[in-house]
């Protein structure tokens, strides 16, 4: 659920920088950060780029209680996931605009679901985003082991939650 649940969030902030810009073009993409051979993608070129970081599973009690008597069942499921999102434009102060206007419409919607996003993947039953807080030393070591040079950036720790109907043997 990884995939579905970054498109999303990725499309449905796009789609406010669209209105709060009065533009047309795509801004943010789901990219990583380097190629294999350290050169920069071409595409993140002026765009505001989700990068996945690191994808920790979550069981829910429902999965590790013991399924007796039950043909079915109906459980949740959790991912807590981390993304970087750097703004990667020519311009510097429009590097700093673009990140602020992101970290702005998280602040704002932190939370997402049927109730608040008609347009939530149906397999999706929320998404939640939590700005991670990292020191000098950190952000330094995570761009140096992402083998690129430092750009505006934010990571939020993401968690998805989605039902999954499971079968298991009497």
């Amino acid at each position: 659920m990884t995939y579905p649940a970054l498109q999303f969030i990725s499309e449905i902030l796009n789609d406010f920088l669209k209105k709060k810009l009065n533009i047309n073009e795509t801004k943010v993409i789901l990219n990583r950060v380097v190629n294999a051979d350290g050169s920069s993608p071409k595409e993140n070129d002026n765009k505001i780029v989700f990068t996945l970081i690191n994808i920790e599973k979550e069981i829910s009690l429902q999965q590790t209680s013991l399924k007796v008597h039950t043909t079915n069942k109906i459980g949740k499921n959790f991912h807590t996931i981390y993304i970087l999102v750097h703004s990667n434009f020519e311009s510097y102060a429009e590097s700093l605009e673009l990140l602020d206007f992101t970290i702005d419409f998280f602040i704002e919607n932190p939370i997402f679901n049927a109730a608040s996003s008609p347009n939530i993947p149906v397999e999706l039953s929320r998404i939640s985003l939590e700005p991670i807080n990292l020191t000098i030393e950190q952000i330094c070591s995570l761009w140096s082991s992402i083998g690129a040079k430092y750009q505006p950036s934010v990571l939020y720790r993401v968690r998805i939650e989605w039902l999954d109907v499971q079968t298991s043997a009497v």
